[in-house]
């Protein structure tokens, strides 16, 4: 699931009017991001998972 589908289930579910922007990244934004997720999953083990049902 790509991030636009993600967002565009998100705008179904909630009923939302909200609208969907795209913005260009900044010149330095990095290509490759390699975030330390370390905490998040000592945290998120053994919690419920989210899954998606079609909406």
């Amino acid at each position: 699931m790509t991030i636009q589908q993600m967002a565009d289930k998100i705008l179904q579910a909630t009923q939302s009017n909200s609208k969907i922007v795209h913005v260009p990244l900044p010149e330095d934004d990095p290509k490759t991001r390699q975030p330390n997720i370390t905490l998040a999953k000592k945290i998120l083990i053994g919690s419920q998972k989210l899954v998606w049902t079609k909406v």
